[in-house]
């Protein structure tokens, strides 16, 4: 079977704008709240060390108790510094310049994932992207395919409880 990627990537996008429409009008609150659920639940320590257990053997590479690890140090890390971070509406005035800046979502994103760290990057990549109010679709290397494909659906389970749109967060499929 012959794959059109022109078609199946411009699909891809298509249900990212569509999905990214409805999260430009999140409030901080909701942002919060999906970045809050995504990173508690994707570093909880049996998630990620499924996960880091499914990359390594999908790649032949790494121990999974430090790919565990790096679950907790990168989406932890990367988390907590987002935490508190105003990405919604103003977020800043310079009083003396007489200037604000506003917070707005660019749009659909794409974004590279390597195999060596295909467990974090991923759930790395889609909180800057939900933080921000933007759409991501997650082009995994091909030995880290599954694993991607796997960490992806849980995001987007997680989006599901929240009532917000699943394509918010995609993946090439690994097929």
């Amino acid at each position: 079977m012959s794959v059109n990627y022109a078609e199946y990537v411009a699909g891809l996008v298509a249900k990212g704008h569509a999905a990214q429409k409805i999260a430009e009008n999140y409030t901080q609150e909701k942002v919060d709240q999906l970045t809050a659920a995504v990173a508690y639940a994707l570093t909880q320590p049996d998630v990620a060390l499924k996960f880091g257990e499914m990359l390594v053997e999908e790649s032949g590479m790494g121990v999974p108790g430090d790919k565990q690890l790096k679950m907790f140090g990168k989406v932890k890390g990367t988390y907590f510094q987002m935490k508190g971070q105003k990405s919604v509406g103003l977020v800043e005035v310079d009083e003396k310049m007489g200037m604000e800046k506003w917070a707005k979502p660019m749009g659909v994103i794409g974004a590279i994932i390597p195999v060596t760290n295909g467990e974090a990057t991923p759930v790395v990549k889609s909180l800057m992207a939900l933080k921000t109010r933007n759409a991501v679709i997650l082009a995994p290397h091909p030995k880290a395919s599954k694993t991607n494909w796997a960490v992806t659906e849980m995001i987007r389970s997680i989006l599901k409880k929240f009532d917000a749109p699943v394509d918010l967060v995609q993946a090439v499929d690994p097929d």
